[in-house]
């Protein structure tokens, strides 16, 4: 079993005030690609941090 943790400073995760791009070496990749690699490729679960609080994924319905 292995455990990753995909973790960035938040000088990392934001600039200007606003969410950076996910990134996989030196190039863009989408959310679904992040989390087709993880749970497809190699079998793994994705958890979203923080998903439990005020402004985060199980905040709205739409989410």
């Amino acid at each position: 079993m292995i455990l990753i943790k995909l973790g960035l400073a938040e000088s990392q995760r934001f600039k200007g005030g606003e969410p950076a791009a996910l990134r996989r070496g030196e190039q863009t990749i989408s959310l679904k690609t992040l989390l087709d690699t993880v749970q497809k490729e190699h079998g793994g679960i994705v958890t979203a941090a923080h998903a439990d609080q005020q402004d985060g994924l199980l905040s709205a319905a739409e989410h």
